[in-house]
């Protein structure tokens, strides 16, 4: 905290500008990301590519879609994004969002996975495609 204090004091400007408070911001979000286990950093990569706010059973079925065995632990997974403040829970709703930040690191890095937004698009469509189909 200390050096944090002389760095603003010595240097306002060039502490809070947008590119170095942007690094810090992603360093950040980098060390939340390092603790999450691989299966968990891939799940937060797909749940990064809903348009907005989404909710847990329609997170839940579109994770089940794309591999069957997320289908069990599915709850779990957005509990533990969560308790990283990686994933928002919206009050005691059944809705999570990320954070636009989040969201942009989480769809900004490499993975192994093929391709992470086609597979994520098709199994929203056929989410969708079932819930309207019900209604």
């Amino acid at each position: 905290p200390s050096d944090i204090i002389d760095q603003l004091y010595n240097n306002l400007i060039d502490t809070l500008s947008p590119g170095l408070l942007h690094n810090e911001v992603n360093h950040s979000i980098y060390l939340s990301f390092q603790y999450l286990d691989g299966k968990l950093k891939i799940i937060g990569q797909y749940l990064a590519h809903f348009p907005g706010s989404f909710d847990q059973n329609a997170a839940c079925d579109i994770l089940g879609f794309i591999n069957s065995s997320w289908q069990c632990q599915k709850v779990k997974y957005l509990s533990l994004l969560s308790e990283q403040s990686l994933l928002k829970k919206k009050g005691q709703s059944k809705r999570y969002q990320f954070h636009i930040l989040i969201k942009e690191f989480f769809k900004s890095i490499p993975n192994s996975e093929s391709d992470i937004s086609t597979t994520f698009r098709v199994s929203f469509i056929r989410y969708y495609a079932q819930f309207l189909n019900n209604l």
